[in-house]
């Protein structure tokens, strides 16, 4: 049964960073209690809000409140040309504006793909707003030292090749050419679990245009951002691990193959309390392919969180009047 976008409750804002959001503010239905969670839900690429259609109303049915915008440069949000918009300092000091618009002080974060790159990040940008964090498909990784060019990247991480043509600025309409094309590579199922092809470098492009290309150096996206990136977060000195304390929950895809085995391990270094949801035979797309498993957890990791910040709480003040 298909979900009526039009069944959300749509909000458009002009935050305090100068950009208007498009986002869902899912309120639970009758009294909302000051103390129960906020999730904030983030979506990766290529997506939207509507990614989060089959969770954002079972969540608000516990007595949460869920927002979910459409990030920066997506959907109904503004899409800046200028690249210095979309390093991880300014789409989190966007995060951080638009709760502060919401009246939210701390927020569970819950984010997919890119989504999850950027809940990690506001973990160390703004790690006083974050009650706990929960991601999907892409696990943790530190901040680099130094910039890492594209093609250095790639050559360490094959399967991530596509985003050279994505960086490339041809690729918008190339893309936007064959639309139908572009939506059957990145969305279609039979592929899970096996080696997918156009991940690698120049096969998406070859797939798009029919034909195979040959391989161009590009600057736009590549190195450009990710440069301004790595200098704003050594700027920054954000560290490189979370909080032991920070409760972290991690669903892992085991047929994603961009979600690698290595990644996860290592991740537990950075990530010391960190539980991690292993889905045999899911995809990437776990909000889609393992909804009711990925919904159901959530509301029990965060109802099994906020009965002990309860506890601990009610220790707390006991041990005061003693």
């Amino acid at each position: 049964m298909e979900i009526d976008p039009k069944d959300f409750n749509h909000r458009y804002e002009k935050l305090s960073t100068g950009h208007s959001y498009h986002f869902i503010d899912q309120y639970p239905r009758g009294d909302h209690s000051p103390d129960a969670p906020t999730l904030l839900l983030v979506h990766g690429f290529p997506d939207c809000w509507y990614g989060w259609r089959h969770q954002i109303k079972p969540w608000a049915m516990q007595g949460w409140r869920v927002i979910v915008p459409d990030k920066l440069g997506y959907g109904g949000t503004d899409q800046p040309r200028d690249i210095r918009n979309y390093t991880t300092k300014s789409i989190c000091a966007d995060l951080a504006a638009l709760l502060d618009l919401l009246g939210v002080r701390r927020v569970i974060l819950v984010g997919h793909d890119w989504g999850a790159e950027t809940v990690w990040r506001f973990c160390l940008w703004y790690p006083e707003r974050v009650r706990a964090v929960i991601a999907l498909s892409v696990p943790f990784y530190p901040p680099a030292p130094e910039y890492i060019p594209m093609d250095e990247m790639i050559r360490r991480v094959p399967k991530f090749g596509y985003q050279k043509y994505l960086a490339d600025p041809k690729s918008a309409v190339e893309i936007h050419q064959n639309v139908p094309v572009f939506i059957d590579a990145i969305y279609r199922s039979p592929l899970t679990g096996k080696d997918v092809s156009f991940v690698r470098e120049g096969q998406l492009e070859a797939l798009i245009k029919g034909r195979t290309p040959a391989p161009k150096k590009t600057d736009i996206l590549s190195d450009k951002t990710a440069k301004l990136r790595v200098e704003e977060e050594r700027e920054g000195k954000l560290g490189s691990s979370l909080p032991p304390s920070l409760p972290a929950l991690f669903f892992w895809p085991r047929s994603d193959p961009t979600c690698q085995p290595l990644h996860v391990q290592r991740m537990r270094k950075f990530v010391p309390s960190i539980e991690v949801v292993e889905l045999a035979g899911k995809g990437h797309w776990l909000m889609v392919e393992a909804r009711e498993q990925v919904t159901n957890k959530v509301i029990e990791w965060v109802e099994t969180l906020v009965r002990q910040e309860n506890e601990r709480g009610g220790k707390a003040m006991t041990k005061a009047r003693l």
